[in-house]
């Protein structure tokens, strides 16, 4: 018969063996963000979002889950009627990594490290899209008729 010294033991060794080879930022915010894209000027823009780890695609305004990378997150949005745009969400660090001095030691930080989990990126990115000069206001997108900005016309 095994005595309940040894069973604490057992329970505290595992229970202190899954904390060590988890990482903390890994646990709390994951391995995935979500990023928000908005084209300031309009609506309707199609952007994909693109870093090391794949690329995702969404309709202003809208959000993508992206996965968590060291590198930037490039965005490129178009529509018809604007100049097409880029912007950087730029990958910085994950605070709860630091969590992993208090719980996760050397090994839960590389397992942050291994993830992504390690990075962050803004929640928001805004993307301004210009009006393409020199395309008459009729080829621009219109409002439906009988909104009150432009209001049918009357014979």
């Amino acid at each position: 018969m095994i005595s309940k010294r040894i069973k604490y033991a057992c329970m505290i060794f595992l229970g202190g063996g899954a904390t060590v080879l988890s990482g903390c930022a890994s646990i709390v915010s994951g391995t995935t963000q979500p990023v928000s894209v908005n084209t300031m000027t309009t609506t309707g823009a199609d952007c994909n979002l693109v870093n090391s780890q794949g690329m995702w695609q969404l309709t202003s305004p809208g959000t993508a889950i992206v996965k968590r990378s060291r590198t930037d997150v490039k965005i490129h949005c178009s529509k018809d009627g604007f100049q097409d745009a880029e912007a950087v969400a730029r990958s910085g660090f994950e605070p709860w990594t630091l969590g992993n001095l208090i719980f996760g030691g050397l090994i839960g930080l590389g397992v942050d490290l291994g993830t992504g989990a390690i990075h962050r990126y803004p929640d928001a990115v805004s993307v301004p899209l210009a009006p393409v000069t020199g395309i008459p206001s009729a080829a621009l997108p219109q409002p439906p008729p009988g909104d009150a900005s432009n209001p049918p016309p009357t014979s």
